[in-house]
């Protein structure tokens, strides 16, 4: 082709780089050379090849090698770098829970800061470098769906000790989901906060990874499958968590999750407010009072995750959010056949995916 005479230059990436390989001459010789010595008059010669490469916590989406071809265009797309979802920097041994978590053993906890109360208030969890997901109910205004100012909150990433205060990542939308039900039965209750800066990802900052095949989400969701939940909320002395606290929890069937409330308030209408936008966790009524854990008030917008490993890398899946419970009281009265109920994030992931898309 006449007038080519290589190949233009190639923008970097976002949290990646490039470098050549080769530069139409054998790959040793590069060592020998500079950089530079492969670019003729602002183009790669034909037959260079380069590789890119991604930050720390990312993963290379599309090509890895691209290479100048002879009609002076770079083969392949352009490959970008994707936030790694569901990984922990050291895969700690859990224990049952109920218990202190390890720094940094759930990087994706995000604790929902309320600057008028001063203190942790809820959960959240990171699930894009500017997006936290959450319950609707902990980013209204009490008694009513009217959205909280965004700077009457901010969010706390790599958190674990309670007292630790520090201006962290301002929040510039909040989002609900338009069929939230406060009044009746908290259906829809799960929002999406937006952060005023992407979140800078560290071993004690990562994003968790959202149900993507229904099939396997659904898996999860089994009765008996056992998640974890992390959060700040009251321990069985009714004190505050003083640091970020993990409990594993069963999934209780809708069916069992009926009988055993039932069974508690002798009250039949208490548990028509359950939809299929709901499941429950906990341990059932013949579980003994000293294997007996529980999520409680404090802990709500928190994620419950279930670790997946049906590749050859496991991760874990983010598949509720602490809502709300069948009975009142104080979290030292709870008893097991009491459980937790949890927005089924399976079920919201268009909407989740819409609202990430549609230019907040």
């Amino acid at each position: 082709m006449s007038g080519v005479i290589g190949c233009g230059q190639l923008s970097t990436i976002q949290h990646g780089s490039f470098t050549i390989e080769s530069c139409g001459s054998p790959s040793e010789e590069i060592a020998k050379r500079s950089n530079a010595s492969c670019i003729q008059d602002e183009s790669y010669a034909f037959s260079s090849i380069v590789r890119y490469r991604c930050e720390k916590y990312y993963e290379l989406q599309g090509p890895e090698f691209r290479r100048c071809a002879e009609d002076g265009e770079w083969t392949g797309p352009t490959p970008f770098c994707k936030p790694v979802c569901g990984k922990k920097a050291s895969q700690i041994q859990l224990s049952a829970g109920g218990n202190p978590s390890e720094i940094g053993e759930w990087p994706w906890q995000a604790a929902i800061y309320d600057i008028k109360i001063g203190d942790v208030t809820y959960g959240g969890a990171l699930i894009r470098e500017e997006w936290v997901l959450t319950a609707a109910h902990c980013v209204v205004v009490d008694g009513t769906i009217r959205t909280r100012h965004s700077e009457e909150i901010f969010v706390y990433l790599g958190k674990h000790y309670r007292s630790y205060i520090k201006i962290d990542e301002h929040v510039s939308h909040i989002i609900l989901h338009t069929e939230f039900n406060f009044y009746n039965n908290y259906d829809s209750d799960i929002a999406l906060l937006k952060l005023r800066r992407p979140a800078v990802l560290t071993a004690r900052v990562q994003l968790v990874c959202l149900p993507n095949r229904f099939d396997l989400s659904e898996a999860n969701l089994d009765s008996g499958v056992p998640g974890w939940v992390a959060g700040w909320g009251y321990d069985d002395s009714d004190e505050l968590a003083a640091v970020l606290t993990e409990v594993q929890l069963p999934v209780i069937s809708n069916r069992e999750c009926v009988r055993d409330t039932r069974h508690f308030t002798e009250d039949p209408s208490v548990t028509r407010t359950l939809t299929s936008n709901m499941f429950c966790a906990g341990f059932s009524v013949d579980t003994p009072i000293k294997d007996f854990r529980t999520v409680c008030e404090g802990d709500s917008g928190s994620p419950m995750v279930f670790f997946s490993n049906t590749s050859h890398d496991g991760h874990w899946t983010m598949e509720g959010i602490v809502s709300h419970f069948f009975q009142k009281g104080a979290c030292s009265m709870r008893r097991p056949g009491q459980y937790g109920i949890f927005t089924k994030v399976n079920r919201f992931t268009q909407w989740i995916s819409r609202v990430i898309h549609s230019g907040f």
